[in-house]
Order: structure tokens, then C-alpha cells, then sequence
């Protein structure tokens, strides 16, 4: 027996605005249902409609079954589900595609030793977003976010541009066309990937870092890993086997990274130390001053990597230090914080506050998973299914372990952790998410307004974080958004999601 979990109830068809209902069709009564209160939620105290996330009626209304729903903090406690479609035709100012061009791109060139660098775009709500990257595809989760992403960046003030062939480009132009999108630019080139978030990491003086290039000789990387996860993991009863980083024998990081450095029209500099973009984590104290977290797995890539270039093993402050030139923060601001049972760190962890970081607890989403599961199925939960259930709970504390030890690096380096339910397995798959909350986009819009942009997942899956994140005040922002669910299956079983797919440049805020 498989289960479906019920995401949110929503119908089919558009609004006026053109924004997307999600679903199945509503009751005929649905459709004159209207919001029953007004919250001031713009600059300008522009109203828009909106219900307590408390009211019975939550899933009636049809700001909860908009392909994008989004929340507010309210007095005492009271979590606010707004209009979307009324945010964005509260938004005067109007956004329209600029121009498109080409641009070829290169490896970049190697950052001089003497040569200094500005501080790696920080990840967190430190940054005013001015645009976001992103590749266009003409099907599936790419363009889903794309269109989301830019309806979206209307009512925040930032535009999505779209790397594209050549070819596609009058399809995607004409589609984005008819379909009343605005908000974006797109620029031909021949070559892009998915997982911009991986590619390059933007500076704050216009620069652009990408990884550095292994040689092809030398012990495989996959065997550098499977060393070093053992060296750490082993003494803890715990295995290394989970996925290795993505293409750590591949120039087209490169290549992709110095295309997104010529759009941008920024110098792009090929690093020393060689980090995947989700492996890395920054932002800002709540002194200000800045930080990079990196997974452990890329810190021991870049030990390697050196160990080639010098002919020894190089000390470990001699990695941080590598890792702080490239990044452009002091190395005792460098971090090494252990994989939580992920591949990348932005798939168990994410930036709330300055100095703060929620942490995946996979014992209360297994928990509370289960709960959900067991109260929706009813008299119909066959012994099967529950012993199904009940495994992955229990494996749900082997994944707490790994989690542990990602608990005492962050707080080591001065964090304060929130444990959170913010990965949530797929049960028609235990082995990969069903949704995941931490994988997504922090910032501040020119009004200094703060939103995350989170991915989707079940009605009380969402429900659960925006009255944690909002209603406890663990994410103090004016805005939480979560995107249409239908894209996670299409996008973390292929260990990413909408921060994989996503590359922010702007300025500090």
C-alpha cells in the first residue's frame, strides 16, 4: 500500500492575475468565499486580504489554494495567510524583461596570492537581492520556479534571470509572453546547468569565485571522501555511505560559473579550495560580523587538493586559510561543520536570524509524520503499512546522530541551533524527502523589508513551520512563502531543490 499525502486543497484554473490555483475543482460555494479580514502587509500600509492560519476555515480560502501561498507574523503570536494575488497588484512598481543577449564564457583565471577579495555574497537575510539566476528550462520544475520565482520578485523587488540555449529562446519568450509573466530577463548560452547554486559564489565587490579544477591524476575524489567521512564517522558507529559531491572531476562548474560572471559583467576568479555552492553556508553575526560555514566533505577536498599543490599534508589552518582567501573573510571565521547525513549542508540546515541556524530534528518529523499518517489512513492502516511507518521512525534515529554531531560543529563556531521537523520523507520512498524546508532563499528587498522563499509540502507540513517559524518568532520576517509542492518530486529525489536551482547577486542590506 502507497499513500499520497494530501498537499494543499486548491482548485484548477487562474486567477484574474493570472496567478495559478493548484489542484483539484472546489465545491461551487468555494469560489464565493471570500477573506474575511484586511492586513496593512506593504511600505505604504497597502492592504490586502488575508485569515489567521488559526481559522477553521484555513484551507476554504483561496490565498490557501494559490500555487504560492504566502504567511505573515501577526500580534501575539497570530500567524496571517495573505492574498498573493493582491500582493502583487499592490505592487506598483512595474517590472519588464530588458534585453537578452550572449555572452561566452571561460574557466575564469586563478586569483593571485597577493590578491584580495570581497566577501562571498552572505546566504542569509544580510542580502538585499537585486536578481536571481536561474537556468530555463521549457519543461518541468525549472520553468515552475522560474514563473514562481518571478511573481514572486515583483512584490520583493528582485528579477529572475534565465540562462537558455539559443534555440529555445523565442519558445520561452513567446510561452513567458502569453502566460502575463514580466519580471524576468533571459540570456542565451550554450552552456548553463541546473544547480547554479553549485556553479560559483558571487562577491560583494562585483567578482565572481568558482571551484577549483582537479587535475585528473592522483587518488580518485570519490576515494578521498570515503576516507575522510570514515576517519570521522567511524569512531562514532556511523556510516559514510550517502551521496558523494556532485562533479568534482568536471570543468563545467567552471565554465558555467564564468557565463554567469559575464552577464553580470563581473571578473571571475577560479578559487584554491574547491566547494560546492550548497556545501557552503554565509552570513552575518548579530555584531556583523561575517562568517562562512563549510561542509566537512569540501573541507576535506580542498586538504587534498593542497596536499597535491604543496607535496604534504597541509595543517588545518592552512584549509581554513585557503578557503578564507577565496571567500574573503578571516580565517578564524571559517567553519568546518560535519554533513548531517546530506551531501550538502543546505539540505539539513538554514539560516533564521544572525548567528542562528535551524537544524533538521528527524525524530519529530518522523514523529509527527507519522501521526499524520496514521491519523488521515484511520481503521484502514493495514499491519503492513504500519510496520512500514514504524521503520521509518527508526531509522529516523540513525539520521538524529549525524545530526548531532552537525549540532556541536555549529554551536562550537558560536551558533544557536533550532532544532526543527523541516525535512519530511517521501513515503512512497523512504530513502528521499517528500518535502524539505531548509533548501530554500533568504533576503531583504529595498524597502528593508525581510522574506524566505521556501519550497512547498503538505497542508499541515506547512501549517507546522509557519506557525513555528512565524508564530514562535524563530524566522523574524514580514513574509514566508512556500511554492507549488507539485515540483518536489521531480526535484529532491534528485538530491536538490529550489536553493540547488537558484543564484542570488545584490548587495549587503
Amino acid at each position: 500500500m502507497r499513500i499520497r499525502e494530501t498537499i494543499p486543497q486548491s482548485w484548477s484554473g487562474h486567477s484574474q492575475s493570472g496567478l495559478r490555483y493548484r489542484g483539484k475543482e472546489a465545491p461551487a460555494d468555494s469560489f464565493i468565499l471570500s477573506e474575511p479580514q484586511q492586513f496593512p502587509q506593504l511600505k505604504g500600509q497597502a492592504q490586502v486580504s488575508g485569515h489567521l492560519l488559526s481559522d477553521p476555515q484555513h484551507l476554504d480560502y483561496p490565498s490557501s489554494r494559490y500555487e504560492i501561498r504566502c504567511y505573515a507574523p501577526g500580534p501575539q503570536g497570530e500567524v496571517r495567510s495573505l492574498s498573493f494575488e493582491e500582493l502583487v497588484a499592490a505592487q506598483e512598481r512595474p517590472f519588464q524583461p530588458e534585453f537578452t543577449f550572449t555572452v561566452q564564457g571561460d574557466a575564469g583565471r586563478a586569483r593571485r596570492p597577493d590578491e584580495k577579495v570581497g566577501m562571498v555574497l552572505p546566504k542569509d537575510h544580510s542580502l538585499q537581492v537585486d536578481s536571481v539566476d536561474m537556468q530555463y528550462q521549457s519543461w518541468g520544475a525549472n520553468r515552475q520556479y522560474f514563473q514562481q520565482m518571478s511573481e514572486i520578485g515583483r512584490v520583493e523587488q528582485f528579477q529572475v534571470r534565465g540562462l537558455l540555449s539559443e534555440q529555445a529562446l523565442p519558445y520561452a519568450e513567446k510561452y513567458l509572453k502569453e502566460g502575463g509573466y514580466t519580471n524576468y530577463q533571459l540570456h542565451p548560452s550554450e552552456q548553463t546547468g541546473r544547480w547554479l547554486e553549485d556553479y560559483s559564489e558571487p562577491l560583494l565587490d562585483g567578482g565572481r569565485v568558482v571551484p577549483a579544477h582537479f587535475p585528473s591524476q592522483g587518488k580518485p575524489l570519490s576515494e578521498v571522501l570515503k576516507e575522510a567521512r570514515q576517519a570521522r564517522f567511524q569512531p562514532h558507529g556511523l556510516s559514510g555511505d550517502f551521496t558523494n559531491q556532485g562533479s568534482v572531476n568536471s570543468g563545467d562548474y567552471q565554465q558555467v560559473g564564468a557565463i554567469q560572471g559575464k552577464i553580470h559583467g563581473e571578473t571571475v576568479y577560479q578559487a584554491g579550495s574547491y566547494i560546492e555552492g550548497g556545501n557552503l553556508l554565509s552570513g552575518h553575526r548579530a555584531d556583523g560580523t561575517p562568517y562562512v560555514l563549510v561542509g566537512q566533505d569540501s573541507m576535506a577536498l580542498t586538504k587534498e587538493l593542497l596536499a597535491r599543490q604543496l607535496g604534504r599534508t597541509p595543517e588545518e589552518q592552512e584549509v581554513r586559510q585557503a578557503v578564507a582567501a577565496d571567500y574573503g573573510v578571516q580565517a578564524d571565521q571559517i567553519f568546518g561543520i560535519e554533513q548531517p547525513g546530506e551531501f550538502h549542508l543546505d539540505m539539513r540546515m538554514s539560516p533564521l536570524g544572525p548567528g542562528v541556524m535551524a537544524l533538521q530534528d528527524s525524530r519529530l518529523a518522523a514523529q509527527m509524520q507519522a501521526a499524520w499518517i496514521r491519523e488521515e489512513l484511520g481503521e484502514t492502516m493495514t499491519p503492513e503499512w504500519n510496520q512500514e511507518v514504524d521503520a521509518m521512525v527508526e531509522k529516523a534515529e540513525e539520521a538524529a546522530r549525524y545530526e548531532e554531531l552537525a549540532r556541536r560543529d555549529l554551536e562550537k563556531a558560536g551558533f544557536q541551533v533550532v532544532p526543527v521537523a523541516g525535512a519530511f520523507r517521501n513515503m512512497n520512498d523512504t530513502k528521499v524527502d517528500g518535502a524539505n524546508f531548509f533548501n530554500a532563499r533568504h533576503g531583504t528587498n529595498p524597502d528593508g523589508e525581510k522574506y524566505t522563499i521556501m519550497m512547498g509540502g503538505t497542508a499541515k507540513q506547512e501549517a507546522y513551520l509557519a506557525d513555528f517559524l512565524l508564530g514562535q518568532g524563530h524566522l523574524p520576517v514580514e513574509r514566508l512563502y512556500f511554492l507549488d509542492p507539485e515540483q518536489n518530486q521531480e526535484t529532491l529525489p534528485e538530491n536538490g531543490g529550489l536553493k540547488c536551482r537558484t543564484k542570488p547577486t545584490g548587495q549587503l542590506a
